[in-house]
């Protein structure tokens, strides 16, 4: 495992991890318990959320898609937006998955 990028909160955490996933990269987040224990604006050491790519060859793209992002040069809409089919969440295009429950999105017919 690789950490690729330091999130301000859990939800840029999910942001650039579902960005990531989208590419093909295999990606996780760590500290999301930990943030989510303390709240939004927590910056105790070792706390904030972290994104952590598991194939290391894939490395240079994930660090490249992060740079992308950081700069604002990466865009965050992909498809339409989608009802979570466990929750019935609401969720913008980016999210591959249900910040409310975890369930993956649907395919898409």
């Amino acid at each position: 495992m690789l950490q690729v990028f330091q999130a301000q909160h859990l939800a840029e955490a999910h942001l650039v991890c579902n960005l990531l996933q989208a590419e093909g990269v295999d990606a996780g987040i760590r500290g999301k318990d930990l943030s989510s224990m303390l709240g939004v604006g927590s910056s105790a050491p070792g706390v904030l959320p972290t994104v952590w790519i598991f194939n290391s060859s894939e490395s240079e793209k994930a660090h490249a898609l992060v740079t992308r992002f950081t700069k604002g040069e990466l865009g965050t809409s992909r498809g339409p937006s989608w009802n979570c089919p466990e929750c019935g969440e609401f969720h913008a295009p980016q999210f591959q998955s249900c910040w409310k429950c975890g369930a993956p999105r649907p395919a898409p017919e």
